[in-house]
């Protein structure tokens, strides 16, 4: 099953794709491929929640996985840990599973997609961070205008 995420670059600019989780997993880390997970916004009974993935190294190698300026308030707004992300940023959807009680990782729903477009539009216009506006909310055919709904 591919689902939709949100890409964050490193410049700022917020693209939904489709593709979790595999080219979510590579989005996150194409330097080395080993992306490290964490909990923005815990999924409930019935609720959805929120997960961010980054390079498990992009730390300790920022010449490779420059600062996200976008990616800690963006973070930080969504209700994740308040810290500096560096390179590509990552986030999906997460369920609970009924039959095992565990955490999933699933697209973002139309609410989410919305809310994450949202929470970006405001700290990239605070931080003055570039925005693509015809590739914020755009996923192949499915929106054609660019615009928020």
């Amino acid at each position: 099953m591919t689902g939709i995420y949100a890409l964050i670059s490193p410049g700022g600019e917020l693209e939904l794709r489709e593709g979790v989780p595999e080219r979510m997993l590579k989005d996150a880390d194409p330097h080395t491929n080993t992306p490290s997970g964490f909990l923005v916004l815990r999924a409930s009974w019935g609720a959805h929640g929120l997960h961010g993935h980054v390079g498990a190294v992009s730390v300790q190698h920022n010449d490779a996985y420059p600062l996200n300026p976008v990616a800690r308030p963006l973070v930080d707004a969504l209700g994740g840990p308040d810290q500096c992300y560096f390179g590509n940023l990552t986030i999906c959807g997460s369920l609970i599973a009924a039959d095992s009680g565990e955490s999933e990782m699933r697209g973002l729903v139309e609410a989410q997609q919305r809310l994450v477009c949202a929470v970006h539009a405001a700290v990239s216009h605070r931080n003055g961070a570039r925005w693509r506006r015809g590739a914020l909310c755009q996923v192949g055919a499915r929106r054609s205008s660019g615009s928020m709904p």
